[in-house]
């Protein structure tokens, strides 16, 4: 640990715009407020069309999060011991690619926490997602709020199938030695996104406790209430921050 520098914490929502904020924003900000040194990883190709919010996934965004990641940690502020990442839903599945494929991201990573990661889709998202690539059609990801404030948030239909491929534990489970990453996997029982059943297996080949694991009856959004307080307590801790 280097005093005179802090730690780093690399955060990556969901399907968000280049300027919208979300929890994983809002933690990024109590934590720099705390100490540490943060960076937010936007997916570039994510962009407006009026109220619609086009989210066209592709390979390109685990190059964007590398990126990011690679130049957080050339920071001159930065404690290079003292490294986490905080993501969220289908911006887990990023970094958690990110991290099977990028030793200097594996190697110097600590504390994971994940909030709903998609390590694969639902079963029965799967076969709606099937439905839509055969037909054509966009599909619909807004939330609640998207609503409220009349927007639609999508995925074309000719960027479904890296979705179907998604599947992270495997990827995960490639790397020859094991992780010295301390994952926090925070997931909802209830949700009809995320297989939980892959979260589970993510976090147990990321060598997570069963403490560490923590699962509500909810669904993909696990409100605030229940997420903030546990992702920054362990980060403060497991980055040497309990001051």
């Amino acid at each position: 640990m280097d005093a005179n520098k802090s730690p780093l914490v690399i955060g990556v929502g969901g399907l968000l715009e280049q300027e919208e904020s979300g929890r994983v924003q809002d933690m990024l900000a109590i934590l720099q407020n705390r100490g540490c040194v943060t960076y937010s990883v936007r997916f570039e190709t994510i962009c407006r069309d009026g109220n619609t919010i086009l989210c066209p996934i592709s390979d390109q965004w685990t190059q964007n999060f590398t990126r990011v990641a690679e130049t957080a940690m050339q920071d001159p502020r930065v404690d290079r011991t003292r490294i986490g990442i905080i993501a969220s839903s289908i911006g887990a599945t990023i970094a958690d690619y990110a991290i099977s494929s990028n030793s200097m991201l594996s190697e110097g990573l600590g504390p994971y926490a994940t909030i709903s990661p998609l390590a694969r889709p639902h079963p029965d998202a799967v076969i709606g997602i099937k439905y839509f690539i055969s037909n054509s059609k966009d599909l619909d990801v807004s939330f609640p709020h998207d609503k409220e404030r009349g927007i639609r948030r999508v995925i074309p239909h000719v960027n479904l199938s890296h979705v179907l491929q998604m599947n992270t534990p495997p990827e995960l489970a490639k790397r020859s030695q094991a992780y010295h990453i301390k994952p926090l996997t925070i997931v909802g029982r209830n949700d009809d996104r995320c297989d939980i059943e892959a979260s589970r297996e993510r976090h147990r080949v990321l060598n997570g406790s069963s403490e560490f694991l923590l699962e509500y009856e909810e669904g993909h959004i696990v409100p605030a209430t229940l997420t903030e307080k546990p992702v920054i307590e362990f980060m403060m801790r497991e980055l040497g921050l309990n001051n």
